[in-house]
């Protein structure tokens, strides 16, 4: 079977849709989560469970310090050892090897007859924003190059795509013109795949919905039809 991405920039409403087909879908499928939330994570390494609680506690302490400068007192210097080299070396290779892991875990499904569906994907959320290349650490650079040239893409990449304004209405987390720089970046990312459709987000998710699984049907060729709808679906929920 193969692996379905289903992408798109924040508030497209991603998470709506691949729970929907899950709960759903007549077909023996397995859901993972490729972002990098942890909380919503249901597969990952432990260390990246531990590296979250570090950069928590590092957060903490740098506030606390911050608050509490006074004359003649040592400053912590939390901020500067987690942008030091060694901080930034250890989260690489820890998101490296938490990416594989999940990857494995997804080719064993696969390799079990299970059709894998992808809420986000990180070749798609990591792909290359023109405007700050050139500032980016060499973390980053680094994180990129594996993931473009190295890391495996979905065999289908669906790209719920919606006006930066109507995004930014459902999820006020980013300005509109940076909305608009990532879907950008998104898109020219997913026309590098052999096998990418673009859906309207601005839709019904009922509607939304019938075409996700329609494509994702035809090319696995088969007939999922289209369901009836229920109250659970006349309620947009935010990715």
């Amino acid at each position: 079977m193969p692996s379905v991405a289903i992408v798109g920039p924040d508030g497209a409403g991603k998470t709506t849709i691949t729970k929907e087909i899950v709960r759903t879908l007549q077909i023996p499928l397995k859901y993972v989560y490729m972002g990098i939330n942890v909380q919503a994570c249901n597969f990952a390494l432990p260390t990246t469970l531990w590296v979250e609680r570090i950069k928590r506690k590092l957060d903490k302490l740098q506030r606390g310090a911050q608050r509490d400068v006074t004359p003649g007192r040592v400053s912590l210097g939390t901020g500067k050892l987690r942008k030091g080299k060694a901080w930034a070396a250890a989260r690489l290779l820890n998101r490296l090897a938490d990416e594989w892991y999940r990857q494995f875990i997804c080719w064993y499904y696969q390799w079990a007859g299970l059709l894998v569906l992808f809420d986000r994907h990180f070749v798609f959320d990591f792909a290359e924003d023109c405007s700050r290349a050139q500032c980016e650490p060499l973390s980053e650079r680094i994180h990129r190059w594996f993931l473009n040239h190295l890391y495996p893409r979905p065999d289908l990449v669906i790209l719920l795509d919606a006006p930066a304004e109507l995004l930014y209405a459902r999820k006020p987390e980013w300005s509109i013109e940076e909305l608009e720089q990532k879907r950008q970046t998104l898109i020219r990312a997913c026309k590098r795949s052999p096998h990418f459709f673009r859906v309207d987000a601005t839709q019904p998710v009922e509607a939304v919905y019938a075409q996700v699984t329609k494509i994702i049907g035809d090319f696995i060729g088969r007939d999922f039809g289209i369901r009836k709808s229920s109250p659970a679906q006349t309620k947009r929920q935010p990715c």
